[in-house]
């Protein structure tokens, strides 16, 4: 779903490029969530930004937070997954 200003489209166009993104054995360790103006995801998003970032957020018709997993199943450090996760935000 998207936020006002935002075709819907247009977001499932951006989160499927990533999706697409490369990714060390096939892996896929990101994911990401959407929060638009007004619903409890967006509020949600910018009440864990600091301050300063929240003024500039505060106006933002959506907001997205993108998260990497670090570790496997068995705990064992996953190794260059913040990287993944670069490729695909930069997807």
């Amino acid at each position: 779903m998207a936020g006002p200003g935002i075709p819907p489209e247009a977001c499932t166009r951006l989160f499927e490029a990533a999706r697409s993104a490369e990714s060390a054995w096939n892996r896929q360790p990101w994911r990401f969530v959407l929060g638009r103006q007004a619903d409890p995801t967006y509020e949600t998003l910018l009440g864990a930004l600091a301050d300063d970032n929240r003024v500039k957020a505060a106006t933002a018709v959506a907001l997205v937070l993108a998260t990497v997993r670090t570790t496997d199943e068995a705990g064992e450090r996953m190794r260059g997954t913040e990287y993944e996760l670069g490729l695909a935000w930069a997807a």
